[in-house]
């Protein structure tokens, strides 16, 4: 098993849009990097276990896909 222990995500939009909207599904994407970093509002860390499988990563990209 290969263990991503996590990543960053650039994304088209701020990182809080799309943590707006996934949290209304109960579902908690990420941490957005600009809360800390300036300039970096439109990026995304995700962070993994070794709990965490592949399918587990494919669902929140469908999920963050669907919230663009």
């Amino acid at each position: 098993m290969i263990e991503i222990p996590g990543f960053t995500v650039e994304l088209p939009v701020r990182a809080y849009a799309i943590i707006d909207t996934l949290l209304a599904k109960n579902i908690v994407p990420g941490f957005p990097l600009g809360r800390y970093y300036p300039g970096l509002e439109n990026h995304l860390l995700v962070a993994c276990t070794e709990k965490t499988s592949r399918q587990d990563i494919g669902i929140l990209a469908e999920y963050i896909g669907g919230a663009l």
